[in-house]
């Protein structure tokens, strides 16, 4: 019994362990994920100034993967389906973008604007 125990502890210890292990590296490397959200939102800003939407929104996901909860870049994304006319994914992240920054006014309104769209397309 009381190797079984020892078993049982060493398991969990060894569980914890790894645990304590993610966890720092998932703090260790935010700034990182951070800043390489950065340079795809510009790279993304970029493509967009030269219309090149499809490629924009592309950069602009990379960026959403390593920053799920940066509210601006699910409105970027939004804000570029809706120029590529793809009423549907726009609409889903004007929703999570407003999901992410509850306050902010401007996203009631797109999002609003958004079902608009949708209803006066169908």
């Amino acid at each position: 019994m009381a190797k079984r125990i020892g078993g049982e502890l060493k398991k969990f210890l060894i569980f914890l362990s790894i645990i304590i292990i993610l966890v720092a590296i998932y703090f260790i490397t935010t700034p990182y994920r951070h800043n390489l959200a950065k340079i795809y939102v510009t790279r993304g800003d970029q493509l967009s100034e030269q219309s090149d939407y499809n490629k924009a929104v592309i950069e602009y996901r990379k960026a959403r993967i390593l920053s799920p909860r940066d509210a601006g870049i699910a409105f970027k994304i939004a804000e570029t389906y809706k120029i590529l006319q793809n009423n549907q994914l726009a609409l889903s992240y004007y929703i999570k973008a407003k999901k992410l920054d509850p306050k902010n006014k401007d996203y009631y309104k797109a999002l609003a604007e958004a079902y608009l769209d949708i209803n006066n397309s169908s």
